[in-house]
């Protein structure tokens, strides 16, 4: 495992000599900086020393690299682990004045550019942290790792009592495809890290973009929201401007890291100001990655196709960063326009549930509308 590795963003990884050329290097780093994340987040000179003549970073269970830009120089230290057993252990290190600058994500990947090019045998790189190290975790997603754990009070701390350990993984294949297959059935646990904060938002489309909302646009949602032709199978009243302030207070500060949370995007042109209506997702089972999408749209962008284009949109972020194993929609048998645009975004009609709710004072029929990540990948959506 040797020469350079580029991880984008102009990071390299260099092979290091441990027990040679870069000891006393090595050796500096170690004792020079604060890993407050680690469980010894500081280490003497001697220990430093120790562990490097163990050989914890070299050998043949061990590799270490060198990570640096071209404008900062060296900026950390990339390790692995366990490299005979066919998944080995990441630890990533950035000096204390390179941190906050983005550079784990692409030192991740670089490290998984060297592992799957050069260890054939290796089938999956592992990753784990402490659940409270959010800097770390986000660089494990961006980086294309995927959460597969989450062991409560398996980390301690020199501080205080013990923390939950998050533990990551990147497939060979994932890495191949440049995909993330999700783990749905897996129990993701409410925590620190809030799916929302690693959107790239405003999203737009062709004709579109998709921002989160702000109280500055109370008005312009109650003005569609208001309307009886609105909310006829939303399955809620016409919004007073009370209502309208307290929904857009609670949309602005979205949340997306348990069952129940949602976020909402205001629909507007890319090239004319005004709001169009909003499309939503709603978290509606965390731990098996059910994700039910929505939308309403003010009466004069009805049938210009702008529906289609912002639920699409959705649907995508919502296989693609925010878990989902499936999304559905729920709708009133009657909105047959709703049921057209399902069926043109490839989502099957699963069920159709006879007068199992009111709406309006009469009883409503409700079909159900779905798609897996498989199938929305196949559909080409």
């Amino acid at each position: 495992m040797t020469g350079g590795v580029r991880g984008g963003t102009g990071v390299t990884l260099v092979p290091l000599d441990a027990r040679g050329g870069d000891r006393d290097a090595l050796v500096a780093f170690l004792a020079g900086h604060a890993f407050p994340f680690h469980t010894t987040p500081r280490v003497t000179p001697d220990v430093a020393r120790e562990r490097v003549d163990a050989g914890r970073f070299d050998g043949p269970d061990h590799a270490a690299w060198w990570v640096t830009t071209p404008d900062r120089g060296r900026v950390g230290l990339a390790v692995l682990s366990d490299l005979t057993d066919g998944g080995p252990m990441v630890d990533l290190r950035l000096a204390e004045e390179h941190r906050g600058a983005r550079l784990a994500a692409p030192a991740l990947r670089a490290l998984a550019d060297v592992t799957f090019r050069t260890l054939p045998d290796v089938r999956r790189l592992e990753g784990t942290t402490r659940e409270d190290n959010l800097a770390m975790r986000r660089a494990f997603v961006r980086a294309g790792f995927v959460q597969e754990a989450f062991h409560r009070e398996a980390w301690p701390r020199h501080d205080g009592g013990p923390l939950g350990a998050a533990g990551y993984a990147l497939l060979r294949s994932d890495w191949e495809s440049g995909t993330a297959t999700p783990v749905p059935a897996l129990e993701r646990a409410p925590g620190p890290r809030d799916l929302v904060e690693d959107l790239a938002l405003p999203l737009t489309t062709q004709r579109l973009v998709l921002r989160l909302p702000t109280t500055a646009d109370v008005d312009a949602v109650l003005a569609y929201r208001s309307l009886d032709d609105v909310v006829r199978y939303l399955y809620q009243d016409a919004w007073t401007r009370p209502v309208a302030e307290s929904r857009l207070a609670a949309w602005s500060r979205p949340r997306f890291s348990t069952t129940d949370d949602a976020v909402v995007l205001l629909v507007e042109r890319r090239d004319e100001p005004g709001v169009l209506g909003e499309v939503v997702l709603i978290s509606r089972g965390w731990a098996a990655g059910q994700v039910e999408v929505g939308y309403a749209l003010a009466p004069h962008a009805w049938g210009r196709g702008y529906a289609t284009e912002a639920v699409a949109a959705v649907v995508g972020l919502a296989f693609g960063h925010l878990g989902a194993h499936r999304v559905f929609a729920r709708l009133d048998e009657r909105n047959v326009a709703s049921a057209a645009l399902c069926a043109r975004l490839g989502l099957r009609r699963e069920a159709r549930l006879v007068e199992n709710d009111l709406l309006g004072g009469a009883f409503s029929t409700e079909l159900v509308y779905a798609a897996l990540r498989e199938e929305w990948r196949g559909a080409g959506a």
